[in-house]
């Protein structure tokens, strides 16, 4: 939501939000000669009752989808689940065999190295992220980089922006 809500100006809206349904069967046509896809979402908990329930139902549609979740509430100021989303990557990258890690993310920061080192072990790492908010993701020769607003159907709405690369497309 935070690049998102960069770009926007706002807040999203949940009509400006991702379309995760779109997303998980855009996700399932690009990876459906792998043997299994592993879909997990890391967010951290809502800080009020009322936030905290409309994320209940989210994280409930998002498993219904086939997405699985992480989430966790900020145990201080600058705790964020990102440390286990890189620990979830390390398993993942030691104990399984992967072909591909697609991760949506413009934290360049957080992410840069070990999905560096993901890339550098022979594993496809691709980033899903806004070209209108550029990080070290969008821009690591390492890795391939697709906007979100070009997987079809997935953000409804967006200021219009040109890209420099398309989302491949699902076969009819």
């Amino acid at each position: 939501d935070m690049a998102l809500q960069t770009i926007l100006g706002h807040r999203p809206t949940r009509a400006e939000r991702p379309s995760m349904k779109l997303l998980m069967a855009w996700l399932q046509e690009q990876t459906k000669s792998y043997q299994t896809l592993y879909a997990k979402v890391f967010v951290n908990e809502a800080p009020d009752v009322d936030q905290a329930a409309k994320q209940k139902r989210w994280l409930e549609f998002l498993t219904a989808e086939g997405f699985e979740y992480l989430c966790k509430p900020r145990l201080t100021p600058g705790s964020d689940v990102d440390e286990d989303m890189l620990a979830y990557l390390e398993l993942f990258r030691t104990q399984h065999y992967i072909t591909e890690v697609i991760v949506a993310s413009n934290d360049g920061q957080c992410f840069n190295y070990p999905l560096e080192v993901i890339a550098k072990a022979g594993i496809l790492v691709t980033v899903i992220g806004f070209e209108q908010r550029p990080s070290v993701l969008t821009r690591n020769p390492l890795f391939r980089f697709i906007p979100l607003p070009s997987i079809p159907g997935v953000l409804r709405s967006l200021p219009t922006v040109p890209t420099t690369e398309e989302a491949p497309q699902p076969s009819t």
